[in-house]
């Protein structure tokens, strides 16, 4: 599994340092990228919104969608946050592991 976090919301998370990666925008929105250790287990990160959290294999990232065990359903991932995901992916600042 890829060791940074997706969700489908925002999250509360603990973790030692973070480096922003990169910053994306446009006409009505800028959003900022980071990423970092997760230094607790994604069971005690706290869900503050949206309908699911979960870790995604780097082929799910690839495919834009991951099954939601919680919903019972395949959930597409948002295209901003893909195209980050890919973008970091393939950046070479962390292993290339598919899974």
């Amino acid at each position: 599994m890829l060791n940074s976090l997706i969700t489908h919301g925002l999250i509360s998370l603990l973790i030692k340092q973070t480096v922003q990666h990169q910053t994306v925008k446009n006409q009505k929105v800028r959003r900022y990228f980071y990423h970092g250790e997760l230094t607790v287990p994604i069971e005690k990160l706290t869900l503050n919104e949206g309908q699911d959290l979960a870790l995604c294999s780097i082929s799910e990232v690839r495919a834009g969608q991951k099954y939601s065990d919680k919903l019972a359903e395949h959930r597409a991932l948002g295209g901003p946050h893909q195209q980050a995901l890919l973008k970091f992916i393939d950046s070479g600042l962390m292993p290339s592991l598919e899974a």
